[in-house]
């Protein structure tokens, strides 16, 4: 179920152009990389001791990753820095983007985050990329940041030196990070370090090392990050650690975060999971959480729960919270839903919440529920909530529609609302619709509810009209409606006009 949307987020990274120049930081790199990466810790602490002014201590590992995603961050003006390649091993990295600007490999990581959420993205393909740990020490005591980039990244390391161990394997980077959280005393170094774990192929290290932090006594900032890193793990042993936090962890805050994270695994018993959480789960939060990410996908086994959970849920919040997951979904059968649940739904809350996601959309089949919703539903409340989403719509069939209503709704109310969502609109075919019902309506409150709508029109489309109404109108109310408006705007068209109609009198 993981979305690209959230990997782009917490990955996003620029690629080395060809023309950047070689870093000027200097590297010590380990003499025999065969030795175990504990050995090389140590070694590179004792020689890093000459170093004044701090400096990295650092290797890499690989990682299965998609061919278009990384892992880092990118900066403003980075692009002039050169990527770990170069500054470690002398190498430029060369790929599909590498040339491409700063905001175009932002613009194309967007798209392709876009494209999954909208179900169109393909499964990427696969790759094994380098990437690196980092550890930055200050000139005294221990580290105090931990970062990770793929080696084809720009950094910047702050003109520090780097002691390179050069590549480990992921048992024993796992075994070094743990050994690194039991010393750290920085709840911010803790995070890092968590990440750090969970960004390396699922193992039972890196499970244990997860599963023992989400259950300390840690902060609840440091539980969360075990929460979310177990998300990206994908595996069964994975899901039953964050199925359990989600249950009956203390803190509200990681429990929801267990829900989000379960939503992120790329196996098919996550959407059961979160099916009963969203069913059973006692705290509230909890099915409220299941039952938005239920919509943030495509599987319907996760629309059939949902649609059980509108007609049966003891919380009205939870039943809105599931109609909205419905509208969210991006398949006709959930449209469909939606729309029976706007005509049928069994709670009124129900059925007003699915009339207002309807009008978030923007298609025929949604526009013709809504009008006919407007026009004939046996609850005003709901034929108002129609007009309002019509309203919402960008298309020029909803202004007809809105238009229809304000000259042949056999409901008053319904009218008076669709007069005053054209007033919104500010088109031109708005601002003539609302003039016709201004001379041409039999219904005098009908004529005023007009006369205000052209009020909130921009200047150009509705100022002209109202003083052309408080010349030419019959009716003196409704002139003197027209003059009451025309004197809440400071426009000198507006003024001028004023000045005319007082001369006359």
């Amino acid at each position: 179920m993981r979305s690209r949307a959230l990997i782009f987020i917490f990955v996003l990274g620029a690629l080395i152009s060809e023309g950047s120049d070689i870093s000027n930081e200097s590297v010590l790199r380990h003499p025999n990389p065969e030795r175990p990466l504990q050995e090389r810790w140590e070694w590179a602490q004792n020689e890093s001791k000459s170093y004044r002014t701090g400096y990295w201590i650092g290797y890499s590992i690989e990682k299965l990753m998609g061919k278009h995603s990384y892992t880092g961050s990118f900066h403003e003006g980075w692009k002039d820095k050169p990527s770990l390649s170069e500054i470690i091993y002398g190498i430029k990295v060369y790929d599909e983007e590498s040339q491409l600007s700063d905001g175009e490999i932002i613009r194309r990581s967007a798209r392709r985050a876009l494209d999954d959420l909208e179900g169109r993205d393909q499964p990427e393909e696969k790759v094994l990329k380098q990437v690196a740990i980092l550890f930055r020490f200050p000139r005294s005591g221990g580290f105090d940041r931990v970062r990770f980039n793929n080696m084809s990244l720009h950094v910047d390391l702050e003109g520090l030196p780097v002691v390179w161990l050069d590549k480990a394997r992921d048992r024993e980077s796992v075994a070094l990070l743990t050994d690194l959280y039991q010393d750290a005393t920085d709840d911010e170094a803790k995070e890092k370090i968590v990440a750090a774990v969970g960004i390396h192929a699922p193992s039972d290290p890196v499970l244990s090392f997860l599963e023992n932090v989400l259950n300390s006594r840690e902060h609840d900032d440091i539980r969360e990050k075990a929460a979310f890193w177990l998300g990206q793990q994908d595996n069964t042993k994975a899901l039953k650690i964050l199925v359990r936090a989600a249950e009956e962890d203390r803190s509200s805050e990681v429990r929801e975060q267990a829900v989000f994270a379960i939503s992120q695994l790329d196996i098919k018993e996550a959407t059961d999971a979160l099916i009963t959480l969203a069913n059973d789960a006692e705290d509230y939060g909890v099915r409220e959480k299941a039952v938005f990410w239920l919509g943030q996908g495509n599987d319907p086994r996760a629309l059939k729960a949902l649609l059980h959970i509108v007609n049966s849920d003891p919380s009205s919040n939870v039943r809105e919270k599931a109609v909205f997951a419905i509208s969210q979904m991006k398949n006709e059968q959930a449209v469909a839903v939606l729309i029976d649940l706007a005509y049928n739904g069994k709670y009124q809350n129900v059925r007003e919440k699915a009339v207002f996601w309807l009008g978030q959309r923007n298609d025929p089949q949604s526009l013709k529920a809504l009008l006919k919703i407007a026009n004939t539903d046996l609850s005003m409340d709901v034929r108002e909530q129609a007009v309002f989403g019509i309203s919402q719509m960008r298309s020029d069939d909803a202004t007809e529609a809105l238009i229809d209503l304000a000259y042949n709704a056999g409901s008053y109310e319904v009218r008076k609302k669709s007069i005053f969502w054209l007033g919104q609109k500010a088109t031109k075919k708005a601002a003539s619709a609302l003039e016709n019902v201004v001379y041409d309506d039999e219904d005098l409150d009908i004529q005023k509810q007009a006369v205000f709508a052209l009020s909130q029109l921009p200047k150009d489309d509705g100022i002209p009209k109202l003083i052309k109404i408080c010349k030419t109108h019959p009716s003196s109310e409704i002139r003197k409606k027209a003059i009451f408006w025309l004197g809440q705007t400071d426009d000198r068209r507006a003024v001028d006009a004023l000045v005319e109609i007082v001369r006359k009198q």
